[in-house]
């Protein structure tokens, strides 16, 4: 059953995705799939606890199948315009080992610290799956995770909502849903970086760009220490890099690109989407 409540929502997700960015390539578009995925079943969850008053998988599955059948309604026809190739220079092969390296480096560390914090770090612990904890086990009681002897409880719900969905769809708590979630998010964020350099500065630029951005220690970690920084920075990259290739991309437009406002509103949305 997890795999339903993981693999609908990033269905519909791809099919959004491919209507707001047509040309913009299977990883960009992958990447703003899963930010739109997690934050619109992160919204549903919530809505689940206000009307039913507590977590349901069925309701879940439900609001899952409309997601997908209307964004399938309303795809994108499949586009014909050609794909902007970069050149490529002696300069790719280095660069992509280099971006390898780093990738299996950075799995290392992220597999070691999984393995050695499943529950996360400080704030993972004591705020995000706490409060998951508290959607998940509190029934009809699920605002006691808002008690204000809790700690911030005004702090956004995207990360404990998503945890807390996990668990409803898989049965059982396990620590290593919000460490996965994080590490999901880091590779969202690599994912858009990488892909949005290549497609503006080539390949070679890419993959140094990827290699450096998982070369930072603090970076990576933050993904495994569970901390809302990561799913934060998911949006926030998805939203400038949307913006950008938009602006900048040669050969790359978004829906109605002639309307300025619309790549405004097209980032904004992507962005309050934590």
């Amino acid at each position: 059953m997890l795999a339903f409540g993981i693999l609908l929502p990033l269905a519909a997700g791809w099919l959004i995705a491919g209507r707001l960015l047509p040309n913009q390539g299977r990883i960009i578009r992958a990447a703003v799939a899963f930010g739109l995925a997690v934050g619109v079943t992160s919204v549903e969850f919530f809505f689940t606890l206000l009307i039913v008053g507590k977590s349901s998988r069925l309701v879940s599955l439900a609001a899952a199948v409309l997601m997908l059948i209307v964004s399938w309604r309303f795809r994108a026809k499949r586009s014909t315009t050609t794909a902007v190739i970069s050149k490529r220079s002696i300069w790719l092969w280095p660069t992509g080992a280099f971006a390898v390296w780093m990738v299996l480096s950075a799995g290392i560390e992220l597999l070691m610290g999984l393995a050695s914090a499943p529950h996360g770090e400080y704030d993972g612990v004591a705020i995000w799956n706490t409060r998951a904890r508290g959607l998940y086990r509190g029934g009809p009681n699920w605002r006691d995770a808002f008690h204000p002897s809790r700690y911030h409880t005004d702090y956004p719900l995207l990360l404990p909502t998503t945890v807390a969905r996990l668990w409803t769809w898989q049965g059982f708590e396990t620590p290593l849903a919000g460490g996965l979630f994080g590490v999901a998010c880091l590779a969202g964020i690599v994912a858009l970086v990488g892909a949005g350099v290549s497609r503006l500065r080539g390949p070679e630029l890419g993959c140094l760009v990827v290699g450096f951005l998982l070369a930072n220690p603090w970076f990576v970690g933050h993904a495994y220490w569970q901390y809302a920084d990561i799913p934060l920075s998911l949006y926030i990259t998805g939203a400038v890099v949307v913006w950008v290739l938009g602006r900048n991309g040669p050969g790359l437009s978004l829906i109605h690109i002639s309307e300025p406002t619309r790549l405004r509103r097209i980032s904004y949305a992507v962005f309050c989407l934590k």
